[in-house]
Protein backbone atom coordinates (compact mmCIF):
# COMPACT_ATOMS: atom_id res chain seq x y z
CA UNK A 1 0.00 0.00 0.00
CA UNK A 2 1.28 3.45 -0.90
CA UNK A 3 0.97 6.12 1.76
CA UNK A 4 0.25 9.36 -0.05
CA UNK A 5 -0.61 12.82 1.05
CA UNK A 6 -2.89 13.25 -1.93
CA UNK A 7 -3.26 12.54 -5.58
CA UNK A 8 -2.83 15.24 -8.20
CA UNK A 9 -3.64 15.62 -11.83
CA UNK A 10 -0.44 15.23 -13.81
CA UNK A 11 -0.80 18.81 -15.08
CA UNK A 12 -0.40 20.02 -11.45
CA UNK A 13 2.80 18.06 -10.70
CA UNK A 14 5.82 20.31 -10.24
CA UNK A 15 9.57 19.96 -10.03
CA UNK A 16 10.43 19.00 -6.43
CA UNK A 17 7.27 16.95 -5.81
CA UNK A 18 7.49 13.32 -4.72
CA UNK A 19 5.51 10.80 -6.79
CA UNK A 20 5.27 7.06 -7.37
CA UNK A 21 6.66 5.80 -10.69
CA UNK A 22 6.82 2.06 -11.41
CA UNK A 23 6.02 1.36 -7.73
CA UNK A 24 9.05 3.36 -6.57
CA UNK A 25 9.26 6.62 -4.54
CA UNK A 26 10.64 9.31 -6.83
CA UNK A 27 11.67 12.97 -6.66
CA UNK A 28 10.44 14.97 -9.66
CA UNK A 29 13.42 16.47 -11.49
CA UNK A 30 11.57 17.99 -14.45
CA UNK A 31 8.05 18.28 -15.89
CA UNK A 32 7.37 19.12 -19.53
CA UNK A 33 4.42 19.03 -21.91
CA UNK A 34 4.96 17.05 -25.11
CA UNK A 35 2.31 16.18 -27.71
CA UNK A 36 -0.52 16.98 -25.29
CA UNK A 37 0.87 14.78 -22.54
CA UNK A 38 2.70 15.59 -19.33
CA UNK A 39 6.19 14.07 -19.19
CA UNK A 40 7.61 13.60 -15.70
CA UNK A 41 11.34 12.97 -15.30
CA UNK A 42 12.15 11.75 -11.82
CA UNK A 43 14.75 9.87 -9.81
CA UNK A 44 14.24 7.15 -7.21
CA UNK A 45 14.94 8.74 -3.82
CA UNK A 46 16.84 5.65 -2.63
CA UNK A 47 18.57 4.16 -5.70
CA UNK A 48 18.87 7.37 -7.78
CA UNK A 49 17.63 5.42 -10.84
CA UNK A 50 16.10 7.76 -13.43
CA UNK A 51 12.52 7.34 -14.66
CA UNK A 52 10.51 9.04 -17.39
CA UNK A 53 6.73 8.72 -17.47
CA UNK A 54 4.21 10.24 -19.86
CA UNK A 55 0.54 10.65 -18.91
CA UNK A 56 -2.54 12.55 -19.98
CA UNK A 57 -2.73 15.96 -18.31
CA UNK A 58 -5.88 15.00 -16.39
CA UNK A 59 -4.57 11.58 -15.23
CA UNK A 60 -4.22 11.21 -11.45
CA UNK A 61 -0.83 10.54 -9.84
CA UNK A 62 -0.04 9.60 -6.22
CA UNK A 63 1.95 12.30 -4.42
CA UNK A 64 4.09 10.83 -1.64
CA UNK A 65 4.73 11.71 1.94
CA UNK A 66 8.51 11.57 2.39
CA UNK A 67 9.68 11.85 5.98
CA UNK A 68 13.10 12.88 7.20
CA UNK A 69 14.06 12.52 10.84
CA UNK A 70 17.34 13.26 12.58
CA UNK A 71 18.93 10.71 14.88
CA UNK A 72 22.10 10.66 16.93
CA UNK A 73 24.31 7.70 16.07
CA UNK A 74 24.78 5.74 19.30
CA UNK A 75 26.66 2.64 18.14
CA UNK A 76 27.70 0.59 15.14
CA UNK A 77 27.98 -3.16 15.71
CA UNK A 78 28.76 -4.82 12.39
CA UNK A 79 25.85 -4.07 10.08
CA UNK A 80 23.60 -3.01 13.00
CA UNK A 81 23.41 0.74 13.55
CA UNK A 82 21.83 1.98 16.78
CA UNK A 83 20.21 5.41 16.51
CA UNK A 84 18.60 7.67 19.10
CA UNK A 85 15.71 9.86 18.01
CA UNK A 86 16.38 13.49 18.86
CA UNK A 87 12.68 14.40 18.69
CA UNK A 88 10.93 11.29 19.99
CA UNK A 89 13.55 10.10 22.53
CA UNK A 90 13.56 6.44 21.42
CA UNK A 91 16.17 3.99 20.13
CA UNK A 92 16.03 2.64 16.59
CA UNK A 93 18.13 -0.27 15.38
CA UNK A 94 16.33 -1.47 12.25
CA UNK A 95 17.83 0.89 9.65
CA UNK A 96 20.86 -0.59 7.90
CA UNK A 97 23.86 1.69 7.54
CA UNK A 98 24.85 2.79 4.05
CA UNK A 99 27.40 0.58 2.26
CA UNK A 100 28.90 3.41 0.23
CA UNK A 101 31.42 6.22 0.77
CA UNK A 102 29.03 7.96 3.16
CA UNK A 103 28.84 4.80 5.27
CA UNK A 104 32.63 4.51 5.32
CA UNK A 105 32.98 8.15 6.41
CA UNK A 106 30.39 7.74 9.17
CA UNK A 107 32.14 4.58 10.43
CA UNK A 108 35.52 6.36 10.39
CA UNK A 109 34.22 9.36 12.32
CA UNK A 110 32.27 7.15 14.76
CA UNK A 111 35.51 5.25 15.39
CA UNK A 112 37.05 8.56 16.48
CA UNK A 113 34.20 8.99 19.00
CA UNK A 114 32.72 11.98 17.16
CA UNK A 115 29.10 12.82 18.01
CA UNK A 116 27.23 12.27 14.76
CA UNK A 117 23.72 13.22 13.68
CA UNK A 118 22.30 11.28 10.72
CA UNK A 119 19.11 11.80 8.76
CA UNK A 120 16.82 8.86 8.05
CA UNK A 121 14.61 9.30 4.99
CA UNK A 122 11.51 7.14 4.69
CA UNK A 123 8.81 6.61 2.08
CA UNK A 124 6.59 3.69 1.10
CA UNK A 125 7.84 1.57 4.00
CA UNK A 126 11.51 1.98 3.01
CA UNK A 127 14.01 3.70 5.32
CA UNK A 128 17.56 4.75 4.56
CA UNK A 129 20.30 6.85 6.14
Amino acid sequence: MVTTSDSKECSAIQKGDYVVIQSRPCHVDDVTKEKGKIVVRASDIFTKKQYVESNAANAKKDVLIVRREEFQLVDIDGSRWVLFSIVGAFLKDDVPGPENELGKEIRRRHGKSERLIVTVQSAMGIEEI
